[in-house]
Parts: C-alpha cells; structure tokens; sequence
C-alpha cells in the first residue's frame, strides 16, 4: 500500500482539525469524498491513544500507525528509550578502548602490550649496543604507561599499530557494524529506538500490513532498517552472526486473550535459545510484567540482568539481558528495579537477599513506607529494610517503619495518624481517637479513604465494606499484619516532597 498518498496535505488538515473529537461520532459523520474514513478513523483514534505513551510519534503528522492492539503493546517513549541505555553500554566501552588504544584497562591486557613493547625493542630493531637497547625498552616502558608518549618515531608507529590491533582482538568490535536484528518487530518503536545504537538493522516481522507501516515510518525517521517479512524462526536459519537480537515475543492467543508462560509466548524464546546463542553475542527480551520471576529464571539461561521496569509506580515490563559468554553467576542474577518516571532505582543480587540483616517492629513507627510495584516484583524485601534501616512490619507484609523521615526510599511514604487493633472496635475507633473525628462527621456518615491490604485476611473491598468507607480523599488505610500475627488497621496521609 502506498502510504504517502494516504497522507496527504487534505489528509493531514482533516485530522489535525478532528484530532480531539471522539471518534465513536466521528465515524457516524460524513466524510468528505477524497478522504479515506476508515484509514483517518484509525489514525486519529491511534495519535488520540500515543499522545501521552509515545508523543514524539504522535506529534509526526507524516508517520502511519496500525491496528489497536498493536499501540497496546507496543512499548512507549520512556521504556524505548531505557533499552536503547542498556544496549548503549557495551558499544561505548569498545569505543572508549578502540579511541584510547594504550590506555588499558584490563590488566592482562596491559602485560601484553608490554611484552609485545619488549619485543618489538629486540626483535625489530636487532640492538647490538647495549646502551641503545636500554634506552629503547626504557622508551618502550614510556609507551606503554604514558599513552603512546614516544620518542621514537619509527618505533612509535609499530608499537601504535600493535597497540591498535591488541585493542581490537580482545574486544573483537573495532571497525566493525554492529548489528541488531528485532525478530518480533510490531509497530517498530523498539526497533527504532534501539537502531541508533546500531549500524545495521534488521526488522522482522510477520504481519505484512505492519511491515509496510513500518518501512514507511522508518523512512520518514530516517532510519537505517532493513524490513524482512517472515517470521523469527525462518529468519534466524538464512541469518548469519549479528551483535544483538531483540525479542518481544506475542502474550496473547489467537483469540485475544494473554498468557504469562514462556513457552505459551511466540516466538518461544526458552526453545530458540540455543539457536539465538549462535547467532548473536547479546540477547535482549521483554515480557509481560505479569511473568513470575522465578519462571524466567527456570527457563532462560546465561542471564546477565533482570531490569523491572515500571512508570509512575505502574510495572510496565521484565526485561532480560542474555550474554553469549555469562557463565551462571556465583552470586546469583543480577536484578535491576527501577521506575522511570519517580526516578527511583535498587541493584542487587539473589545472595544478597538472602544474606541480608533485617528486622522487625514492634509498633508502626511515625512513617510507614509501601515499596514501589517494581521492588515488590524484585523481591528485595530484605535489603530494603537493611539499605534504609527500616523496620518490617511483619516478615510476609512487606511494609516498613520508622519514627525518622527516609526521604530517599523507592516507593510511597506516608505519615502515620492512627494505628487500631483490627476488632469489632476498629470502624469507631480509627476516627474517633484522632482530631479529624468532627471534620468526617461535617463531610457525612461514610468517611472516604484509599485502601490497601498487605498480608491480611481480608480483601481491599472487604475491608472497605467491614470500615464503612467510601473510596477516594486524601487519606489511606492499610489493612495488615504485624509481628505476632496481630491484625492491624492504619490510617495516614501521603508523604509529599
């Protein structure tokens, strides 16, 4: 389908003028003859949808987007632009070495240098004069601590090319593409993201209606991706050794609706494994927020990171950075929680979780603070209370305690105004015993309050029922147990910086 003449000035006029209508109307509407109602329907519903998830594509009149379902899965701005910072981290440390070439790192790499330094000295220069061969492998020392600082010219380019080629061989990727290869391509938004980083793209994908979208959306990004229709498998036979392959393999079934295993995903990314490791050095994956980690970990091997990824305390995505040469890790994978829009970031490992130092309250302290959906997801429930000197409420509760304020913690905090024993007394008792008795009674019978329920019998919605509350205000109650299986309710308000 040609797509330029699609868009065209009337075209883009029209939706531009009709961009915040609702489209449900605006389908039942007459369109004027030259424009395509169901193609303009679909693009201003698809711009309505990306305004906030990816904006820098919705602003660009002259890109196309396709279905529905394929702006819902696709990733947004934010999380595009954290994989292409992974992706970023081994190509610049090849650069820094390729561009600084004496300026080793690696201490066996250093020792090379040196010995080939040394060589070069009495092999290619064939010294009689002891005085001479003293001061060239005192100049060679020179070389080889002070950057290339020579004194010798001829010995100096020698010892420069060997340098060069030292640097190359260990990292194997001086002065050559760096290649990624997107086996599950979509709408592209990874692809494009990711491509900067890279010298070569390759986009596949199986749906030839988004191939053509998208080989029209990267000309116009100016993009260099190579469009392939076929599906992972088949391509991964014809394709030879790249850098990097980016899966982001389908979560639902043919009739729509989403599985969480791996091997109920297409393509199955724990069955291609062995064959993703022959072809590329990096494997990077995304999955459903809703896969259980444990299961990644079963199923997937050399995992160098785990990245939980969450936006505005909402989990967005696991990603999952496989290494061609991570042997398993002594201490366990490495897991990165992080929410890109509170900023809020932990590093650890399985081991240090485990010997992690915490403990326990015996009361709820002035602060009570809830961990960020993505450190919930990570596991780190020790280590949070070891890092910030936090207080667990209870071993399965995952909420923590303190009298002072630890600004610095990834999640929300709030400002403890009553703690009650969870009894037939609790719906009286956490108002009346507190100063805001007289403004509940001023608003109503029914005190409104956001609710939350962390290891307690109850549901949310139970205990909303059981409290008489309505949802809603600037208050918050957690239902929950502490130490001694004791059955609390607290009442507090957000802490807000």
């Amino acid at each position: 389908m040609n797509y330029e003449l699609c868009i065209n000035d009337n075209v883009k006029d029209f939706i531009k003028k009709h961009l915040n209508d609702d489209v449900n109307k605006l389908a039942l509407s007459k369109f004027p003859e030259e424009i395509d109602k169901q193609f303009v329907i679909k693009q201003i519903q698809a711009q309505q949808i990306l305004k906030k998830k990816l904006p820098s594509w919705a602003e660009n009149d002259e890109l196309i987007f396709p279905k529905k379902l394929s702006l819902e899965q696709c990733s947004s701005e934010l999380t595009a632009k954290y994989k292409t910072q992974l992706s970023t981290k081994p190509h610049e440390t090849s650069r820094k070495i390729s561009a600084d070439s004496c300026n080793l790192v690696d201490e066996e790499l250093s020792t090379k240098l040196h010995e080939t330094s040394r060589k070069i000295s009495s092999d290619s220069c064939d010294l009689v004069d002891e005085e001479i061969s003293t001061k060239l492998h005192e100049t060679s020392r020179k070389i080889s601590s002070d950057s290339c600082d020579l004194v010798d010219e001829e010995i100096s380019t020698k010892l420069h090319e060997t340098s060069r080629k030292i640097s190359a061989d260990s990292c194997n990727l001086v002065d050559e593409k760096r290649i990624l290869v997107d086996l599950t391509g979509g709408m592209g938004v990874d692809t494009a993201f990711l491509s900067d980083n890279f010298d070569k793209t390759y986009y596949v994908e199986m749906q030839e209606e988004l191939c053509d979208i998208a080989r029209h959306n990267f000309q116009i990004l100016n993009k260099n991706i190579e469009v392939v229709n076929d599906n992972a498998e088949h391509f991964l036979t014809i394709c030879g050794e790249v850098d990097c392959i980016y899966l982001d393999p389908a979560r639902r079934d043919e009739y729509g609706r989403k599985m969480v295993s791996l091997h109920d995903c297409s393509p199955d990314v724990a069955e291609l494994q062995d064959v993703l490791f022959e072809k590329a050095k990096t494997i990077m994956v995304k999955l459903s927020p809703m896969l259980d980690i444990d299961i990644v970990k079963k199923e997937l091997k050399n995992i160098k990171e785990i990245h939980i990824v969450a936006v505005k305390n909402e989990c967005k995505e696991i990603l999952v950075l496989l290494s061609q040469q991570t042997l398993p890790m002594a201490h366990g994978s490495q897991l990165i929680a992080t929410d890109l829009r509170e900023n809020w970031n932990f590093s650890f490992t399985e081991d240090e979780e485990q010997s992690a130092e915490w403990t326990l309250a015996d009361k709820v302290g002035k602060y009570l603070y809830e961990p960020g959906v993505a450190f919930m997801k990570a596991g780190c429930f020790k280590l949070l209370s070891q890092k910030y000197n936090l207080d667990k409420l209870h071993r399965n509760s995952h909420l923590y305690t303190s009298d002072e304020l630890v600004p610095d913690f990834p999640g929300r905090i709030f400002e403890v105004i009553n703690v009650v024993p969870f009894d037939k007394k609790a719906k009286k008792n956490l108002w009346e015993t507190t100063s805001l008795s007289s403004q509940l009674i001023a608003h109503g019978s029914q005190p409104k309050a956001n609710i939350a329920v962390r290891n307690f019998p109850l549901s949310a919605e139970e205990l909303k029922k059981n409290l008489g509350l309505q949802d809603g205000s600037e208050f918050y109650i957690f239902g929950t147990t502490m130490k001694g299986e004791k059955k609390i309710v607290v009442l507090a308000k957000k802490v807000h910086f």
